[in-house]
């Protein structure tokens, strides 16, 4: 019976370190926010034609707007196997209901060659 409490201590420690990121340390927050509306889209705008080449067109970055500034603006992302489309349908009611949506694809995901190892 007194084995049980190692057992159970060493389990818990090779867990944390399974699910505890090493490098953490070196992630690093690089914030670049807009000014206003204006600059928001002209930014969305210029992430869509960037890479809308190698795109899959359903895949594009969606940017559903009023034409202003609204009370809220929904950021949709998707999941990782998957591109903007899996949350079109969501950000039409999002829009609908007066909100301001950007559906965004993950970097390398999305991408018209659906073999590629990228992402």
């Amino acid at each position: 019976m007194w084995i049980i409490i190692p057992i159970a201590v060493l389990l818990l420690a090779i867990i944390l370190l399974i699910l505890i990121p090493h490098n953490i340390s070196k992630l690093v927050s690089q914030p670049d926010p807009v000014r206003d509306y204006k600059e928001a889209v002209s930014r969305a705008d210029s992430l869509r034609e960037a890479g809308a080449q190698d795109m899959n067109p359903l895949c594009r970055l969606q940017l559903m707007i009023r034409n202003r500034k609204a009370d809220r603006a929904v950021i949709l992302v998707h999941g990782y196997t998957s591109c903007p489309q899996q949350f079109h349908e969501l950000g039409k009611r999002f829009h609908a209901s007066g909100d301001n949506v950007l559906i965004a694809p993950l970097p390398h995901h999305g991408l018209s060659d659906r073999m590629t190892g990228e992402h």
